[in-house]
């Protein structure tokens, strides 16, 4: 009799013991559904990561140089490329798929070719006289455009530049000017295609003034410019420029300024 009793009894704590078991799973399994819904809304409602350096407005692209005690300005080519371009003054180079695109930068000064920047050969006369820190000092007089991100718009240079970047996995191009180059300049116009000898494949828009920051314009051109894909005559040109001037009908074109990248 007395084995029979702790028998029973044995049986009705395993029955007791299972039921507490049964019910910690299903306690343990309401609270493991919970924390996974909780994290699921929390993930499903919780904001896109954004990188407050990288910006998609073109104004946010132009930084004060405050290394220099002038009151110039620069493009930040990292801060509009998402950091894929390179560039050292006369070409950017642009990871594009995995490739290197290269464009090369150029201008002309009233029919005068230059490449980032065309100073005034009367310069040249004085800079033998004088020591390397006189001649910087001194070619800020002489310097009339420069082809570079660096800009300023109050000192009489005429300041152009045309970034190439990618959006919505195309490239487009930006193109800034300062108030110098809007006032020196008899207009300006924006031509491109794919071929810049043949005028009747190409487009041409004049440029808008009409967006700007701390005296520098900015235009875009995002249509039509896949000529650097195959075709190495193609290009942007940025300046005073027309079809008839590039076909050559114009001579007036022998006296033109502008700047372009290929």
């Amino acid at each position: 009799m007395v084995v029979n009793n702790i028998f029973n009894e044995f049986k009705m704590n395993r029955k007791k013991i299972k039921k507490i078991i049964f019910i910690a799973l299903i306690v343990l399994l309401i609270i493991i559904a919970t924390i996974f819904i909780l994290f699921f809304v929390s993930v499903k409602n919780k904001p896109p990561q954004t990188n407050i350096y990288f910006t998609l407005e073109p104004e946010s692209w132009i930084k004060e140089n405050t290394r220099t005690n002038t009151t110039d300005y620069y493009i930040d080519i990292k801060k509009a490329t998402r950091d894929l371009a390179y560039y050292d003054g006369t070409k950017q180079e642009l990871l594009y798929y995995g490739k290197r695109i290269t464009f090369f930068s150029h201008g002309v000064y009233k029919g005068i070719p230059f490449q980032e920047a065309y100073v005034d050969p009367v310069f040249y006369n004085y800079s033998g006289l004088i020591s390397t820190d006189e001649q910087r000092t001194l070619i800020r007089k002489y310097i009339k455009i420069t082809n570079t991100n660096n800009m300023d718009p109050n000192d009489g240079v005429s300041n152009g530049f045309i970034l190439a970047k990618i959006e919505n996995m195309s490239i487009v191009f930006y193109i800034f000017v300062d108030e110098d180059w809007k006032n020196n300049l008899e207009f300006t116009n924006i031509v491109w295609g794919n071929d810049l000898q043949d005028t009747s494949s190409l487009n041409s828009k004049p440029f808008d003034f009409n967006s700007k920051k701390n005296g520098i314009y900015i235009d875009k051109v995002d249509y039509d410019i896949d000529w650097f894909k195959e075709h190495t005559n193609g290009g942007i040109v940025v300046g005073e420029i027309d079809f008839n001037t590039l076909s050559g009908q114009d001579k007036k074109g022998l006296n033109t300024t502008f700047i372009y990248i290929q």
